[in-house]
């Protein structure tokens, strides 16, 4: 990773130098690509106070299963949830607590509240856990404490598709997200994501 990439915000216009050790682009290609139609991308200072980046990720993902139903609604009972496993401003969610908060979200708007959590990257989940949830049609809700390049510190985003590029003969994986800052689709480098992270879906 060149060093002017730390800190800041990789996509589809940057991905392929930041991939490279030296600024050249002409050994590197796109092998493997998916992302999941349709799915809005919301932001989070559109809707609650400040921290609200887990409600907001599970908002979005509710609404991709239920379109046209009313965003603000359903925040309102994701947050509603999230107050009782101790949601705040300040500290936002607690991890542990996301599952809980997204099954009786899920359940109040008639979804399965059947959703499943795993912790730890590279122990408990891997980049090929996400490939097989995207391809079966869902979005994956991502906790870090920090995306490896200090661009994303204690947030909470949207899996909604992942690429695999190969780099003069090496893989590289990464996850295609929204981050609730933006509304445009943003990459992160899962190879270099810390262990300390969780999924649900």
């Amino acid at each position: 990773m060149l060093e002017k990439y730390k800190k800041k915000r990789l996509s589809a216009l940057n991905i392929k130098g930041y991939l490279s050790d030296d600024d050249s682009t002409t050994s590197i290609s796109l092998t493997k690509q998916l992302t999941l139609s349709n799915f809005k991308a919301l932001l989070q200072k559109d809707y609650g106070g400040l921290g609200d980046c887990t409600l907001t990720s599970m908002t979005a993902s509710i609404l991709w299963e239920l379109p046209g139903t009313n965003i603000q609604e359903i925040y309102d009972e994701v947050e509603r949830n999230a107050k009782k496993f101790l949601y705040n401003e300040k500290k936002g969610t607690f991890p542990l607590f996301i599952k809980a908060i997204y099954n009786r979200s899920r359940k109040f708007f008639g979804l399965s509240d059947n959703t499943k959590a795993k912790y730890i990257k590279g122990l408990c989940w891997n980049f090929n856990d996400v490939v097989n949830i995207v391809n079966s049609n869902k979005p994956v809700i991502l906790s870090i404490n920090n995306d490896g390049r200090n661009y994303y510190k204690n947030h909470t985003i949207t899996i909604i598709g992942y690429a695999v590029y190969n780099v003069k003969g090496t893989e590289r994986h990464i996850l295609q997200v929204y981050d609730n800052w933006v509304k445009a689709i943003s990459l992160i480098d899962y190879d270099i994501l810390p262990a300390w992270s969780c999924i649900n879906f």
